[in-house]
């Protein structure tokens, strides 16, 4: 299997926010952007071995206003739409324990040796 998560925390390291992979031990100030791995599996096989292959990863966005949280969001969708990520879900929430905005978002990609295929 492939690890994806280095490319996409490199590309959404553009974003202006802490950007880390699942949860930081350490705290951040908000805006904090986290990338989590939700499932990998191999999709096809050819020969016995792995041709095709489909990642799930949620994105969490966390930020002091909607409007900050929602401007990340759009961002943060056109950079890993234009790796070829598809986006599945998305959901608006208030987080009481951060006292932050935050947008759940989940992505699906396909992926064949180094092309990650529009899903």
């Amino acid at each position: 299997m492939t690890d994806l998560k280095p490319a996409l925390l490199s590309l959404l390291s553009a974003l202006p926010a802490t950007v880390s992979c699942a949860w930081p031990l350490e705290e951040f100030a908000l805006p904090v952007v986290t990338l989590a791995e939700e499932s990998s599996a191999v999709a096809a096989q050819a020969d016995g071995q792995p041709y095709l292959e489909e990642y799930v990863f949620s994105l969490q966005i966390l930020a002091e206003t909607r409007q900050e949280a929602d401007a990340l969001s759009l961002r943060a969708d056109a950079l890993l739409s234009s790796l070829g990520l598809r986006r599945t879900a998305g959901q608006d929430l208030f987080d009481e324990t951060a006292r932050a905005y935050q947008k759940s978002l989940t992505y699906r990609a396909l992926l064949h040796n180094d092309t990650v295929y529009a899903s």
